[in-house]
């Protein structure tokens, strides 16, 4: 008989179980999520009872990128970054992996599908029956004679697949599987396929022409539009054809089957964390598969031959999978989230003036409401407000309807909840109140006191969570599940005037309610942790300078945008004819991989850095190249400007908003763990700042006709604070005495007076400044500046011998975030590092101190700039008739203004961000205004 290898696809199991449980997760008494490693462990066990075997591994992937994504940068890319309450789990699921003797098989570069195929091809030459659990599709091009994929179905039955099932389900036969990918593409993954060719066109395909390279050696028998989709496709289809395909032969990995077979469980371990997980039930059935030996008992009985229909049915019905009603009977033994309404939560529909009148007289009573909007939809330009929520206590709440299915008179009884919201005394609380600011604005109406966004808060909380959205910080903080949006309007076209109006009372209401209680949840935290005075004297306050800067947006010229794009899609093809003419032939310009063949075997280039698909074409090697190759330095070239007219000259036209003619971008306030603020739809931080490209596209940024725009930078502020950190009297003396610093550096390092430093010296000298700010290691150093690492050594030796405070500062920091275990800002700003800042892993530890010593002066430099904003946004709006900020890029801020009043404006500004923070040297704002961001750049 046959030894077997049961091999499982482990992130399969658990993004499943994450989704089945997505409305109504497994939590337990201290509010974790538990569902996925609860669903895993009962497919695991499910899997060894339907499938004894002599070898039980676990395939993992790799947390970095693969060789895919450098044959398709755009591979896996549209897949959103693992949810949180899925993220948490993942270390407690290896540690009991690890404690029940499963062997986990990792591999860098390569995907737990590659794994899962070696493994199979191995199996095969020793003999041995592989069985996959995979959901993945494109994991049935390894089935054959001794290789099956089991997958669950919707009702949790196990499915077989041997290759007439392959054929049954997906209408191609297992060898065709990645001929069937190539051409119709897998979403899942970002595998681009034909375009236009879906699964059921792809099948017909390979019915009639077996394989990819089939259909193309009989390209001239398809007729039609079909033709013409292949046709201009044909690369992507060849490159999907790649990214589908499986690896087998891994060099890499060398596997011991002595170290899988039969290993024993730490079952005072796994005890501990079943418990501790409050998993009663699943630890009682895992105790009943241990051995005397302390291994898995093992059923060595062959139990199942694949061959006819009968069979497959009497298989199918001795493996129906009981994981659902397991897992629901689970639920009984966990505290479950409710989901939908809290059963003992009050929410009421506002029916008429009377009950309104009562509300109101509420608010102005307690002075502190919790405020939702619900609106048509996001724009603030074209959508509208068709309800609101209120709440002042937690489990009670009242909704507004402003839509019409109401007998309220909804004009005068709208104007007294505005005239009552826009009280000074009265403290509104909500969720991201920017975006409520904004639809009050919209309509000419304000806000008198924006008193706690929850938002904001959770996010001074803890600043490296990926979302701060209420519905995660509601099962985060409050083991509560949320309705979402979709659950009561079924599609994305439907809005909530399709509702039904009592499920969108119940769906607002929460909303409020829900933000209330983060409130309550949240206040004593911002005081305990003493983020009280960032939080209310600086963040607050910032969402109304955020929400105007948003709403008033930046004017660009569509015209100049597009004349340059036309201009840059010239040299473009000029350039493209040159390379063509250097390869001697045609190729694919955006492809690595063709880039490879033409620069190294045919061209026969110098080889450099070497990769798991072959050698790099990356800027590094090709600037290397260009020292002494055209092709290389037009490659670079190529990019270039591919890259500009692609990202910024072809996009910004298309987010001109057609009412305004204006851009408005997101500033976002939660997004960065070191409190800078970032931009979205577009980018603006990634506009390059060097170089006339830079400027060509800044010039496109324009003050509308009578204004000017005003641009105002902070010099050197990142290294004015590291001044004052650490009182070195050198780097203190040179600020003051307003003296070139990167010069001074300069001096120091080179041993040469100051009339003898060249561009080139003062360059290195200022990379040098910044890199000590940043973390970064000789080694480091040596790469950007391009010499030897003993030169770059001896250049920071030289650097810490100048001013020789920094380094005490740095390593007295240093020592105290590692007692603390967290790091805060001047402003108080805090970053959580306590989990990697004493690692014993080196490389992770001299990761969060570099991280530890960028957030205090990033971080700080950050809360400066956001103290002038609002201190320019109060003056403006007080004393201003026109001006305002538009941008915020970094360090700079960017105003229009109309010409007469723009010399008062800059004088404010200069001033107000000058004199925002004390601080033990000088801060210097560069200023300097004019008609185009570019000139005044």
């Amino acid at each position: 008989m046959k030894k077997r290898f049961l091999i499982i696809d482990a992130f399969g199991i658990l993004y499943r179980y994450h989704f089945i449980f997505l409305k109504r997760p497994l939590l337990n008494s201290k509010g974790e999520n538990v569902s996925s490693i609860n669903g895993f462990l009962r497919t695991y066990f499910s899997l060894l009872d339907a499938y004894p075997s002599d070898y039980v591994a676990i395939a993992l992937d790799s947390s970095r990128k693969t060789f895919r994504s450098e044959i398709y940068k755009e591979y896996k890319e549209n897949r959103e970054s693992m949810p949180d309450d899925l993220r948490s789990q993942i270390p407690i699921l290896y540690e009991l992996i690890d404690a029940l003797g499963i062997s986990r098989i990792v591999l860098d570069n390569y995907e737990a599908d590659d794994i899962i195929g070696y493994i199979a091809e191995r199996n095969k030459k020793e003999n041995i029956k592989t069985i996959i659990y995979s959901p993945d599709k494109d994991i049935l091009q390894l089935v054959d004679k001794d290789v099956n994929v089991v997958a669950s179905n919707k009702d949790n039955e196990l499915i077989e697949y041997d290759a007439e099932t392959v054929k049954e389900k997906r209408g191609v036969y297992p060898n065709q599987i990645i001929d069937l990918l190539a051409l119709m593409g897998d979403s899942s993954d970002n595998i681009p396929g034909v375009k236009g060719v879906g699964e059921k066109t792809a099948v017909k395909l390979l019915q009639e022409y077996k394989t990819l390279n089939g259909v193309y050696q009989n390209i001239d028998s398809i007729q039609g539009k079909l033709q013409e989709r292949l046709i201009n496709d044909k690369e992507n289809a060849y490159m999907s054809y790649e990214l589908a395909t499986i690896k087998r032969d891994i060099k890499e990995l060398n596997l011991d089957y002595k170290d899988i077979e039969n290993n024993k469980i730490d079952i005072e371990k796994v005890n501990k964390i079943l418990d501790d997980l409050e998993l009663k039930q699943i630890r009682n059935k895992i105790n009943s598969y241990i051995s005397e030996n302390g291994t898995i008992k093992s059923k060595k009985e062959d139990k199942v031959k694949i061959s006819d229909e009968s069979k497959k049915t009497d298989k199918k019905n001795k493996r129906e999978n009981k994981l659902q009603s397991e897992l629901i009977k689970e639920e009984k033994e966990i505290t479950i989230l409710s989901s939908a309404k809290d059963g003992n939560a009050n929410y009421y529909l506002i029916e008429n003036e009377t009950e309104l009148n009562n509300l109101i007289k509420d608010i102005n009573n307690k002075k502190l409401v919790c405020v939702d909007f619900e609106t048509t939809g996001l724009n603030v330009f074209e959508d509208k407000i068709i309800g609101i929520s209120f709440a002042m206590k937690s489990k009670e709440a009242f909704y507004f309807d402003i839509s019409g299915r109401t007998k309220i008179n909804i004009d005068s009884c709208l104007k007294l909840v505005f005239d009552t919201l826009a009280k000074e005394d009265i403290k509104v609380i909500g969720h991201n109140l920017k975006y409520e600011y904004k639809m009050m604005r919209a309509i000419n109406k304000r806000f008198g006191n924006m008193y706690f966004d929850t938002m904001v808060a959770a996010y001074l909380i803890n600043p490296a969570r990926s979302r701060y959205n209420m519905d995660d910080l509601a099962l985060s903080y409050l083991s509560y599940n949320t309705i979402k949006y979709r659950d009561i309007t079924d599609n994305a076209e439907k809005t909530l005037l399709n509702v039904n109006l009592k499920d969108v009372v119940e769906y607002a209401c929460e909303d409020a309610d829900i933000t209330f209680r983060l409130y309550e949840c949240f206040a004593p935290i911002i005081k305990k942790f003493e983020l009280d005075k960032l939080f209310f004297n600086i963040e607050m306050p910032l969402i109304e300078v955020l929400a105007d800067m948003e709403f008033d947006g930046v004017y660009i010229s569509s015209k100049k945008m597009e004349k340059q794009s036309e201009e840059y899609g010239l040299l473009l093809d000029k350039i493209q004819k040159d390379i063509y003419k250097e390869a001697k032939e045609e190729f694919n310009l955006q492809s690595p991989k063709q880039l490879e063949y033409i620069l190294f075997t045919k061209l026969k280039l110098p080889t450099a850095k070497k990769t798991k698909t072959g050698f790099s074409t990356d800027e590094e090697v090709l600037s290397e190249l260009a020292k002494k190759y055209k092709i290389a330095e037009n490659m670079i070239t190529y990019r270039k400007y591919s890259k500009l007219k692609n990202t910024y000259l072809d996009v910004f036209p298309t987010l001109v908003n057609k009412s305004t003619n204006r851009i408005h971008a997101y500033f976002n306030q939660t997004v960065t763990a070191t409190g800078r603020l970032s931009s979205s739809e577009p980018n603006l931080q990634n506009i390059p700042v060097k170089g006339e490209e830079g400027k060509d596209i800044r010039n496109t940024f324009i003050a509308e006709k009578g204004n000017l725009l005003i641009s105002a930078d902070y010099s050197q502020i990142e290294l004015r604070l590291l001044a004052h950190f650490s009182k070195d009297p050198t780097l203190v003396e040179a600020f003051k005495n307003n003296d070139d610093i990167h010069k001074k550096t300069a001096m120091k390092i080179y041993s040469v007076s100051k009339e003898h430093i060249t561009p080139s010296m003062r360059n290195t000298a200022k990379i040098i400044n910044f890199s000590i700010i940043y973390g970064k290691t000789a080694f480091g150093l040596s790469k950007e500046l391009d010499i030897k690492r003993k030169e770059a050594d001896e250049f920071i030796k030289s650097y810490f011998e100048t001013y020789s405070q920094v380094k005490p500062f740095c390593e007295e920091a240093i020592k105290d975030i590692k007692n603390k275990g967290y790091v805060r800002t001047m402003m108080g700003r805090i970053r959580d590092l306590s989990k990697t800042i004493n690692s014993s892993n080196s490389v992770v530890r001299n990761e969060a101190e570099r991280m530890a010593l960028n957030t205090l002066i990033q971080g700080s430099a950050a809360d400066m700039i956001k103290v002038a904003m609002i201190g320019i946004h109060r003056e403006f709006k007080n004393h201003f008739k026109t001006a305002k900020i538009v941008m915020q890029v970094h360090d700079e801020l960017v105003v229009e203004v109309s010409e007469e009043e723009s010399d008062r404006a800059m004088k404010v500004m200069k001033d107000i961000m000058e004199h925002s923070v004390k601080a033990n040297v000088p801060i210097v704002v560069d200023i300097h205004k004019g008609k185009s961001w570019g000139e005044i750049h």
